[in-house]
């Protein structure tokens, strides 16, 4: 395989896999799948559990004299906090997948979210040490966000990248139907601990309890650190072929390639970092508001009964989703995708006004449907929307792209849509979060309609060039 370029002197780069059109790319074996999605399971088990416990952590974190739900919006302020921090956690992981390997950006950052969220568990309350608690709240939190802003993309990547792109739609189910899992099992454990505890046993002691648990997420990382092979990272094309072609300077000597961030952040990759930064700030929001804050709303603000065993069993459904939005994406074709992600989020955005205002009535089963109804939604969208992420960068700066993109998206949107989702209650009632996916929508379809339609980045003639997206 040889470059071409175009009458722009721009260069066509390598074929999907990152190696010789033609050649199979390599793939891992079972026992590291599954080590990297039992790792992927842990590590959004960890972050989500704050948010399934933000209103106990409210209580024992803040002042106790707040009235209303103030305490509850303290704590998904600290909750949104650690999204802040994302971004830098993807910029330094996604270097390390694109320069040292895949495998090293998620055995680390799976590594570095089990501490913190031990720690967690340990620290005193504010009766203890006032606001000093708070402090040290926010910095576990702070480092949670920094290792989980190099997980899931560093997962997508690693996941796809060795199988084809025919499978891309199922393997990309599998890790989200992983971090869906990981939020399940914290769902499940909340559930349990609240049926089984008083109240007064769960802000004493009972909500430390699942932050213990964070430690066994060690295990899938040691496992990929010590036994797992990392694969090949992908070359730039001129870097492969013998034939590469340079581009010429304006001043007539050769451009130099740019370092990976360069390269990420260069006029060329605009425009697929705006769309991948537009289209995920629908997913993150959406899915914080239905797998975390609704959980928290039917049990602290319209007191449904078995809250969280609604939230759990919805989860568990939700797990089937993503596997069943991956395959209906394999199945339909790559050209899929958008029209997917477009009628999905339509749907959604729609509904979802009506949807939790009518759950604020506070019946279970109505709570249950409508709920898991807007879960299917996002099963479809995100079955869609991880191989369309992926399609819209060449391999070599792929996961620096993807992180920097995506977590800019989470920080800024999915992070605080509990906060939001809190605060427009208070105001202006049941009805109102839902506007937030409305307006999410909207903003998914800007990026669809900014970003790849046509398949994923490949080396051939007809393929889009470093400075065209679509």
């Amino acid at each position: 395989m040889s470059n071409t370029t175009s009458p722009k002197g721009e260069v066509n780069l390598q074929s999907p896999d990152g190696l010789m059109q033609g050649a199979a790319p390599e793939t891992h074996d079972l026992k590291t799948r599954m080590a990297g999605m039992a790792g992927n399971v842990m590590e959004w088990y960890d972050f989500s559990v704050y948010g399934l416990f933000s209103d106990i952590i409210g209580k024992v974190f803040f002042p106790p004299d707040a009235t209303g739900n103030v305490a509850l919006v303290e704590s998904f302020a600290v909750f949104g906090i650690a999204f802040l921090i994302r971004p830098f956690g993807g910029i330094i992981f996604g270097q390390m997948g694109d320069t040292v390997g895949r495998k090293a950006a998620l055995e680390n950052s799976i590594l570095l979210m089990a501490l913190p969220t031990f720690v967690m568990g340990c620290l005193p309350t504010f009766s203890s040490i006032g606001w000093y608690s708070t402090a040290l709240l926010i910095i576990c939190r702070m480092l949670q966000g920094f290792s989980v802003g190099g997980q899931l993309m560093s997962s997508v990547v690693f996941t796809l990248e060795a199988a084809p792109e025919e499978h891309w739609g199922w393997q990309a189910g599998a890790v989200f139907a992983a971090t869906t899992l990981g939020t399940v099992i914290g769902s499940v454990v909340a559930y349990g601990l609240r049926e089984t505890l008083t109240e007064e046993q769960m802000e004493s002691f009972g909500w430390r309890i699942p932050f213990f648990f964070g430690l066994l997420g060690m295990i899938p990382g040691f496992y990929l650190k010590h036994r797992a092979k990392e694969l090949p990272v992908p070359k730039p094309a001129e870097q492969i072929s013998p034939d590469a072609v340079t581009t010429p300077s304006a001043g007539g000597g050769q451009l130099k390639r740019q370092g990976t961030f360069g390269e990420t952040l260069a006029p060329a990759n605009r425009r697929a970092l705006i769309a991948t930064t537009l289209v995920p700030s629908f997913t993150s929001g959406c899915y914080y508001i239905v797998f975390v804050w609704l959980a928290i709303y039917m049990e602290s603000i319209i007191k449904v009964p078995h809250a969280f065993g609604i939230n759990s069993a919805v989860g568990i459904l939700g797990i089937g989703l993503c596997f069943a939005g991956g395959w209906m994406v394999d199945r339909m074709g790559v050209k899929s995708r958008v029209p997917l992600m477009l009628s999905s989020s339509l749907v959604f955005g729609l509904v979802a006004p009506y949807f939790i205002k009518t759950m604020g009535d506070g019946d279970p089963l109505t709570c249950f449907i409508l709920q898991g109804t807007m879960a299917v939604l996002l099963g479809i969208f995100g079955g869609a929307m991880h191989p369309w992420l992926v399609s819209n960068f060449p391999p070599h700066i792929r996961l620096t792209s993807l992180t920097l993109a995506y977590n800019l998206a989470v920080s800024l949107v999915g992070g605080f849509s509990p906060f939001a989702a809190t605060l427009l209650v208070d105001e202006y009632g049941n009805a109102a979060p839902g506007y937030i996916v409305s307006g999410l929508a909207v903003l998914a379809w800007i990026g669809l309609f900014l970003g790849k339609s046509d398949g994923t980045w490949k080396d051939d003639g007809a393929s889009p060039k470093l400075s065209s997206v679509v």
